[in-house]
């Protein structure tokens, strides 16, 4: 039945809309801008709690 979907070729093709549709979300335009914001605030967060999470750990 659906076991062998790759094997199977298409009816139909693609509409325009559907084409661009996967380009469109191929990825987002700035991934590393993203993991570098991510970074940045961790480590913000860490440098402005840290003396308040040493003293508490730290007894």
């Amino acid at each position: 039945m659906a076991d062998n979907d790759s094997d199977q070729e298409k009816t139909e093709e693609a509409t325009p809309r559907r084409k661009k549709r996967p380009a469109k979300r191929a990825g987002a335009p700035f991934p590393r801008v993203k993991h570098l914001l991510l970074l940045l605030g961790g480590v913000i967060g860490l440098y402005s709690m840290g003396k308040m999470l040493y003293d508490q750990l730290g007894r």
